[in-house]
């Protein structure tokens, strides 16, 4: 397989099994040392095209030299007999697999001849199954595998110890002195930039200085937890529309701009029905009718929706083909999974439900049934309870796994262990913004509450104690088609 790697410093040291070993590119003659088992099988110099002409076994590589990139082939066979294989290949397919614990990178495949994984964070990939382990894959290095069978990656999870969590308290002079209820916000590792939507407009705070408003007409804003990335949707009168997106959360470009379908012409839409992104689709639900964006090409719908002559109260697409759905209709919870040729109801009576939300990866969703919360890990089929309080607010925030987390005058977490409900209170009550959203800033741990109503700026904040990252792998695959 080929790998891709950096020389810092002089040298670089990579720990691969193999027996064959060829350099493919580097910025000069490099020193070559394959060792197996802490024994130097091989110490040489080695030049652009060189290659062993024999099998060495090795478990080790240190590659000697100047400063700068170097790709090799390390591998069971050499690289002449992959190419063999690989050749031929008449084109390419490429996808982008966020990996959080146990998931597929790729399927089967008879016409593929290779793969070629790259990934932002350490993974393990192995066949179907990780009973036997799985080989690891550093960071930021490409490899390929000559395979046309399933490919798994395991990326490690992260563990939250919520009896641990820890209560900093109400932060005063920290929130804009806007009258209203914020649309999604954002608060960076280092608090140095803050971001919120509400009012019809941005508000943006950088380095301590006093929030601007911009972007008119701004009616939700949504920090992209998987690609870390800032979304900002505006609407201008009944059906224009325009989505912004961010790197940095302060300079923006225009994603899509454009009218969709007429909406309704009172221009109301639900206060509950605030934009989500699952499986790379910005959804926005309003009265009878939907708009949704593909986050990464642009591409909009929108269309008016009715299920049986009834207005869905929420609503979410599920994915890109606009496919899977949940929606709350005629005091049912329904979901459908051909695109709305038929529906089946997933949880009855939920004609008091106020929330219908869904994580990003589609696997979890929380809504609310007899005045407490609803929990599914197997995207909406069944539900849990989560223990018998419920604070009344309008939404939750998606912590991780099965962690949910709410605001209503205190932090209280709802989730499910062992497949049983719970909920939890984390901090006394504090007596600020009552039923507001929440932010969790996953690098950090701190949770931050938004603006309900009122002017006040202070906001509540706690820490969270997280074992590990929750951020998935970002994982570049690329399929070579015979």
């Amino acid at each position: 397989m080929i790998i891709n790697q950096t020389i810092n410093n002089g040298f670089l040291t990579v720990n691969k099994t193999g027996a064959y070993f060829s350099l493919i590119s580097a910025g000069g003659v490099v020193n070559v040392r394959l060792s197996e088992k802490g024994r130097v099988v091989l110490d040489t110099k080695m030049w652009v095209g060189m290659s062993i002409d024999k099998a060495i076994p090795f478990d080790e590589i240190t590659i000697k030299g100047d400063d700068g990139a170097v790709e090799f082939w390390a591998g069971d066979v050499s690289m002449n007999q992959s190419r063999a294989s690989i050749a031929g290949a008449a084109a390419i397919r490429t996808s982008q697999v966020f990996l959080e614990g146990v998931g597929q990178l790729t399927g089967n495949d008879v016409t593929r001849s290779a793969v070629r994984l790259r990934a932002n964070k350490d993974i393990w990939v192995s066949g179907a199954s990780f009973s036997a382990g799985g080989w690891k894959l550093p960071a930021n290095e490409m490899i390929e595998i000559p395979v046309s069978g399933v490919i798994n990656g395991f990326k490690t999870k992260a563990i939250i110890d919520i009896d641990k969590s820890e209560n900093i308290g109400i932060i005063d002079d920290f929130l804009p002195s806007v009258v209203n209820q914020s649309n999604g916000f954002y608060i960076s590792e280092d608090e140095n930039l803050k971001l919120m939507c509400i009012n019809g407009y941005l508000y943006t705070s950088i380095d301590g200085a006093p929030f601007q408003e911009d972007f008119d007409g701004a009616i939700d804003y949504c920090y992209h937890r998987q690609s870390d990335t800032h979304y900002l949707l505006s609407k201008i009168n009944t059906n224009f529309f325009t989505l912004r997106k961010s790197i940095n959360g302060i300079n923006w470009t225009v994603l899509f701009e454009g009218s969709l379908i007429p909406l309704n012409s009172e221009g109301n839409y639900s206060t509950y029905s605030k934009a989500q992104i699952v499986n790379g689709l910005l959804h926005r639900q309003f009265q009878g009718q939907f708009v949704a964006f593909d986050i990464d090409s642009g591409e909009a719908v929108g269309k008016k929706w009715f299920i049986n002559e009834y207005q869905p109260l929420h609503a979410i697409w599920m994915d890109k083909q606009l496919k899977t759905g949940l929606f709350v209709v005629n005091d049912n919870l329904v979901k459908t999974s051909d695109g709305g040729q038929n529906y089946y109801t997933v949880l009855e009576n939920v004609s008091n439900a106020q929330i219908l939300q869904v994580s990003e990866d589609g696997r979890h969703v929380a809504t609310c049934k007899d005045s407490t919360i609803w929990l599914s890990n197997d995207a909406g089929e069944t539900f849990i309870q989560a223990g018998t309080e419920y604070s009344g607010v309008d939404y939750l925030t998606h912590v991780y796994d099965d962690i949910w987390i709410n605001y209503a005058d205190k932090f209280r977490v709802y989730y499910i262990l062992n497949g049983e409900g719970y909920s939890k209170e984390l901090t006394p009550p504090q007596g600020i913004n009552y039923g507001c959203e929440v932010f969790l800033n996953h690098v950090s741990g701190f949770i931050y509450s938004g603006k309900y109503a009122g002017a006040s700026t202070q906001t509540s904040k706690s820490k969270l104690q997280i074992d590990g990252d929750l951020s998935p792998a970002v994982v570049e695959v690329m399929e070579l088609l015979s």
